[in-house]
């Protein structure tokens, strides 16, 4: 690289004289490349090997590796200058071409590193692709952390579950800010409204995903609400990154506890006399797609009954009770209806 910026940092300072004698004229009138080039690339090669600039992982470039690149450059270009300077006091090369050198060798080095890591971490996919329909649609409440490192997980996956519509902010303020390109459609004060109009759009989402930890007992019993108003799930983002195998698993979500919708102590229950109450017979879940509905069917899968019989009025949260039902508890004898049991 440090060759390759000679050459073209040359070109970009001598442009017009280039063109008009040529490069080879060019070349021997001014006597450019040596010693200056055989010098630049052993003073580079140097600066960069003694710095470790080349042990770094492509994939996991970063604003620490453009510092790194940024110091070595500065001091592999200053110590040529100097060099230079005591050797042939400039006279062989324009003053400029130090810094025109600075910064095309800061763009080859940096340059590739950046596309590499855009590319890697699948930051076109959704240019390129148009086939989002098996994403599940979902709204992003919170602005913090969470949101963060969970967008830009999802956005790093070769195989994304969801697609974020957008995100819902604390305040009036927030609207129009971006994360990653994902933009804050509107607050939480205003959530129903906005399902309404989603809903009234076609586009209203599957889920509500809690990225936040700011909200109390009561605001979590708000959103939960609004959720089953709609027919939508209400699921939050795992409190810590949790590892299988190495690989994070910040881009998925979980269903929210029902003891945080409590608002106080969470009763334990006589599971032996619930049991005796379950086993062996059929049972009818209503609103098995929700929150509440799909962990009593959890709950239950448990207790041995003889049939589960599962009613929502939201097609697709019963699909997705039905499926956990296919593939996961597959001797459980289950059927399912869509209706409004009202």
């Amino acid at each position: 690289m440090a060759g390759l910026s000679f050459f073209i940092s040359i070109f970009l300072r001598l442009q017009e004289e280039i063109f008009i004698k040529g490069w080879d004229q060019v070349m021997e009138e001014r006597d450019l490349l040596f010693p200056s080039l055989p010098i630049f690339i052993v003073v580079c090669a140097a600066v960069f090997l003694s710095s470790d600039l080349y042990k770094g992982i492509w994939r996991f470039a970063s604003l620490n590796d453009m510092t790194a690149i940024f110091k070595t450059t500065t001091i592999a270009v200053f110590i040529f200058t100097f060099l230079m300077f005591a050797i042939t006091r400039l006279e062989t090369i324009p003053r400029s071409l130090p810094f025109i050198n600075w910064f095309v060798l800061i763009i080859l080095l940096g340059g590739p590193r950046f596309i590499y890591r855009v590319f890697k971490d699948h930051q076109f996919k959704y240019v390129f692709s148009k086939d989002d329909q098996r994403l599940v649609p979902i709204l992003l409440v919170g602005m913090g952390n969470k949101s963060e490192l969970f967008i830009r997980e999802l956005n790093r996956s070769s195989a994304p579950n969801y697609k974020i519509i957008g995100i819902i902010g604390k305040s009036k303020s927030n609207i129009g800010q971006k994360i990653h390109n994902v933009e804050v459609i509107d607050q939480i004060s205003n959530l129903n409204n906005l399902l309404e109009k989603l809903k009234s759009e076609n586009e209203c989402p599957q889920r509500i995903v809690m990225a936040t930890e700011n909200l109390d007992t009561d605001g979590t019993q708000d959103l939960f609400n609004i959720a089953e108003k709609f027919g939508v799930t209400l699921s939050r983002i795992p409190s810590r990154m949790s590892l299988k195998s190495g690989i994070s698993e910040m881009d998925e979500i979980e269903s929210v506890p029902i003891e945080d919708l409590l608002g106080r102590t969470q009763t334990i229950l006589n599971r032996k006399n619930i049991k005796s109450m379950i086993d062996g017979k059929r049972v009818l879940i209503t609103g098995a797609g929700g929150s509440i509905g799909s962990e009593l069917v959890h709950q239950i899968c448990e207790l041995n009954p003889s049939k589960l019989i599962l009613a929502d009025i939201s097609e697709n949260l019963l699909y997705e009770i039905t499926q956990y039902l296919i593939e996961k508890k597959a001797k459980i004898k289950h059927k399912s209806y869509i209706l409004d049991i009202r």
